[in-house]
């Protein structure tokens, strides 16, 4: 999957130079002249914890990855490696941003709103709710060059609702310059009520994989319908939209999802190269930097 997606991405970017990290030289020597290899101990399995992986497994094959954009050798760094393992080796390879407590994963809805966190941090208090506010903020500005609403991912859109983390960063965030428009509900999220929505990993997560998993039941479902179009399959097809962005660490990092087709990786590596090409984590963390968040 991965090297039929970096050998297709190879031919269509000439001038840019892919390093695959392997734990063996692959048996077939047929690929673009732009693709190298450098060799790993291990890889990182599913199973492994973010403990076991940052005592045993530092010169995995995402290590080497992560160890080469640390010092500069790479530009940047995708992986579809568990999440676990990427936040812990992103922690250790990377110098974390000023300010920045917990990391976090976002990408944008096919709507156009930004969502985050997708599963970097699981458990977050009030105060990384509103650190994640106004990162996802600064991110959708250098992405988008204007300004974002936010919205917090909450069970009701009252204010009473939803558990005490999730109130106190609303009552926090309600007295801010940051424009935040309160609470959304899940159903809301593709309604563009919000560019910037806000949670925690657990319910990012959650809220992600039940989306794709109904992207792709209603794939499946219209795939047998002769009189649904081309670009409808498309729209409804989960692997377009593949590549979430690391946030909180002095580098570019790119997490796709793993087991998908070399297509979807394929999407996600050509969202690391548009995040390099625009430089848009230096300028999400020069936003970050001078954000009000450091003002509170």
């Amino acid at each position: 999957m991965v090297l039929a997606a970096v050998s297709s991405a190879a031919v269509r970017h000439p001038h840019v130079c892919f390093d695959v990290a392997l734990v063996e030289q692959p048996s077939s020597s047929d690929f673009p002249s732009n693709v190298r290899f450098s060799l790993a101990d291990c890889p990182v399995d599913s199973s492994d914890s973010p403990f076991d992986v940052l005592r045993h497994k530092r010169n995995s094959t995402l290590g080497v990855a992560l160890s080469k954009l640390a010092s500069g050798e790479a530009k940047g760094c995708i992986t579809a490696a568990n999440t676990g393992a990427l936040v812990s080796l992103s922690r250790h390879f990377l110098s974390r941003l000023d300010g920045v407590k917990k990391l976090a994963l976002v990408k944008p809805l096919p709507t156009g709103s930004y969502l985050l966190d997708l599963g970097a941090s699981i458990d977050c208090s009030a105060d990384d709710l509103i650190q994640f506010a106004f990162m996802g903020s600064a991110y959708y500005q250098a992405r988008e060059s204007k300004k974002p609403t936010v919205a917090l991912l909450n069970v009701g859109s009252e204010s009473h609702k939803g558990t005490k983390n999730v109130r106190q960063a609303h009552e926090f965030l309600m007295a801010q310059s940051i424009d935040y428009v309160g609470f959304i509900e899940a159903d809301d999220l593709f309604k563009n009520k919000a560019q910037v929505i806000v949670c925690d990993g657990f319910v990012g997560n959650i809220a992600l994989k039940s989306s794709e998993g109904l992207a792709q039941y209603l794939k499946r479902t219209f795939q047998s319908a002769v009189d649904v179009s081309e670009n409808l399959q498309r729209q409804i097809n989960p692997g377009q939209y593949n590549g979430a962005c690391l946030l909180g660490v002095s580098g570019t990092v790119v997490k796709s999802h793993g087991g998908v087709q070399s297509d979807s990786y394929e999407v996600a590596i050509e969202h690391l190269l548009e995040l390099i090409k625009t430089n848009a984590l230096e300028r999400f963390s020069r936003g970050w930097l001078t954000s009000s968040f450091f003002k509170k």
